[in-house]
């Protein structure tokens, strides 16, 4: 098992996230030491986790003196909504949640982002901890405390930062996973490898998208390193305070582009794909405004390809026209006046913030013929 801790302005105690087989077995000893005096935990979940891992998790939390709720949310990125979040407070309310009592979240990205918001708004701020069930959220939803709804107009614009207490990371609730949910666990893994460890890569590509990927003897180091390199990301920038400087909106290497393609598919493209073509997106960016070398965008691809991820960039844009791709552009939760601070690599391991207006990235997305 390995333990990291960091800490946040508004906490007295570090906040713990353990890496490891096994590590969830204590989520009912990890509550009691969170929160020793509280009577109730609510464990919010979704349709398809609850009798997976869900279920087992409550029976944990129960034997460990907890009178224990289990609230289902339907399964999905389109529930991600105000009207889920309000369901879930509402039903915090009827379990006699209290401010001394806390929320558990049991599920993927989705799960942890609405149980997070939810507490972060009940009586105005509860405790939580997660146990996150994908790839996706193990190795980057779960850590860092951003939590959020989608709207009509973009995704993440309803949200806060609450950061949880505890997060137990274990990759043996990851035996249930279908096949895109790897997928979509792959596309974040790569992105914080070409972000911050070019030698990372290269285990990444040895493992990722092989049938040694579902190894959970070899596949833990990797999310611990995972784990690690957001960590050392976000401690110095938890509240994302300066996106033009870089800091923790680093982590938003292609999800300018990617957002934009989920929120016009109507989040019927898979988080996680739609990703994978925003980094295809953001090596195009980097190679035609000279900030990285010709042939990038070649080597990033190739990049994706070895691991399994989606490369069909010029056919999600060709689906939609500039003009739509500009508004939902223009609705990115991270814009500054009429400029988004967008992530581009002058190489592997060497991130660059441009500022860039949602007409200039479509221009350089499409211009010319695309890039091979």
């Amino acid at each position: 098992m390995t333990r990291f801790t960091f800490s946040t302005p508004n906490r007295a105690r570090g906040i713990a996230v353990e890496v490891g087989r096994g590590v969830s077995q204590s989520v009912g000893a990890v509550a009691r030491r969170v929160r020793p005096a509280a009577r109730r935990a609510f464990v919010v979940t979704d349709t398809n986790v609850a009798p997976l891992h869900a279920d087992e998790v409550a029976a944990r939390l129960s034997a460990a003196g907890f009178a224990t709720a289990v609230h289902p949310i339907p399964a999905g990125e389109p529930n991600k909504t105000p009207k889920t979040l309000v369901s879930v407070v509402r039903a915090m309310v009827r379990a006699g949640l209290s401010r001394r009592d806390l929320v558990v979240a049991v599920g993927g990205g989705v799960v942890g982002d609405v149980a997070g918001l939810a507490a972060a708004l009940f009586m105005r701020g509860v405790v939580w901890i997660g146990v996150p069930t994908t790839l996706l959220a193990q190795v980057d939803a779960s850590v860092g405390g951003k939590t959020a709804v989608d709207l009509p107009e973009g995704k993440n614009l309803l949200g806060a930062f609450w950061v949880p207490d505890h997060v137990l990371v274990d990759p043996d609730r990851l035996g249930t996973l279908p096949d895109e949910a790897w997928l979509c666990g792959r596309a974040e893994m790569v992105k914080h490898g070409l972000l911050f460890d070019p030698a990372h890569l290269a285990d990444l590509r040895g493992l990722l998208g092989s049938p040694g990927e579902r190894d959970f003897d070899r596949l833990a180091p990797l999310i611990a390193r995972q784990v690690e390199l957001k960590l050392s990301c976000i401690q110095p920038d938890l509240f994302e305070s300066n996106p033009g400087r870089g800091g923790r909106a680093l982590l938003n290497l292609g999800h300018t582009v990617g957002h934009a393609i989920e929120t016009l598919s109507g989040h019927r493209m898979q988080h996680g794909r739609a990703v994978a073509l925003g980094i295809v997106a953001a090596a195009r960016v980097s190679e035609r405004r000279g900030i990285a070398p010709p042939g990038f965008e070649s080597r990033v691809r190739a990049l994706l390809g070895d691991v399994g991820l989606p490369l069909g960039l010029d056919e999600a844009l060709a689906a939609h026209g500039d003009r739509a791709l500009r508004e939902v552009l223009s609705s990115d939760k991270k814009r500054q006046d009429h400029t988004i601070p967008y992530i581009a690599l002058r190489d592997f391991g060497r991130p660059e913030v441009l500022s860039l207006a949602p007409d200039e990235i479509v221009d350089l997305l499409r211009q010319g013929p695309p890039a091979r």
